[in-house]
């Protein structure tokens, strides 16, 4: 039996949000990218282009389907950014340090420098879910247990 498989191309900027999620963020997202690319199908389908759409919908599990506006999209963005993996494993390590008090001055100024990074990140999330929940007519707390949007602390 031949496998269905489709390649989405997306921006630099999505690709590496994308990749520095965890594990259970990006099985979400290519379960969103699995109903997206079934909607377009459906349209496709209804314009008579695609026969098979109900045999490809049996074999994915069922979801809950959202449909994001461009703004939703771009806002759901900032709020999934963080820290690259490479200076999220730093950070953590030089946290690490830090609490067994064998950080030395430029690994102190360099975890300083990663923070006011991580305090921005945090500012603009925030700002981004306010956004969001606003759009949205819920709040911020609704739309997190919507979305499964984790909140983290110490940069985690």
């Amino acid at each position: 039996m031949a496998s269905n498989k489709t390649t989405i191309v997306v921006e630099s900027g999505l690709a590496a949000a994308y990749n520095s999620a965890p594990q259970s963020k990006q099985k979400a997202a290519r379960k969103a990218m699995q109903l997206a690319l079934l909607s377009a199908s459906d349209e496709n389908s209804q314009h008579g282009k695609r026969k098979n759409t109900f045999k490809t919908r049996q074999k994915l599990p069922k979801l809950m389907a959202v449909r994001l506006s461009k703004k939703e999209s771009e806002l759901l963005t900032r709020i999934n950014c963080g820290l690259k993996s490479e200076k999220q494993n730093r950070y953590l390590e030089l946290r690490d340090k830090r609490e067994s008090e064998t950080l030395s001055e430029n690994e102190e100024a360099e975890l300083s420098q990663i923070v006011e990074e991580l305090e921005d990140i945090w500012a603009d999330r925030l700002q981004a879910l306010i956004s969001l929940a606003r759009l949205r007519k819920t709040t911020p707390r609704q739309l997190m247990d919507q979305f499964q949007i984790q909140s983290a602390s110490n940069g985690n």
